[in-house]
């Protein structure tokens, strides 16, 4: 196992080692150990998120060069214009 020397800001310190007086976890060790378990799902969900964006990027990007581009003069126009396919939608699914 490797060994990784940690310097905490005082006010960190002072809670691993309050966690540790308390009973929570057996030495430093055991709470850091579970701390980087507990952040690795997150991690991982955000290095998904990353690259499902930098996916989706390329899609469009593809789509340009492929010349299959929306040309929008008036952005407001257009706005209003996917508003109200929207709102058709959930008209006609209350129909």
């Amino acid at each position: 196992m490797a060994v990784l020397k940690v310097t905490l800001p005082p006010a960190l310190d002072q809670f691993v080692q309050d966690q540790v007086a308390a009973g929570e976890y057996p030495d430093t060790d055991t709470l850091i150990h579970e701390a980087i378990l507990r952040m690795m799902p997150r991690a991982e969900a955000d290095s998904f998120r990353v690259e499902r964006f930098n996916a989706l990027v390329q899609v469009g990007l593809d789509e340009i060069e492929r010349g299959d581009v929306i040309e929008v003069t008036d952005i407001r126009a257009f706005l209003d214009e996917i508003a109200a396919e929207v709102e058709a939608g959930f008209a006609d699914r209350a129909a």
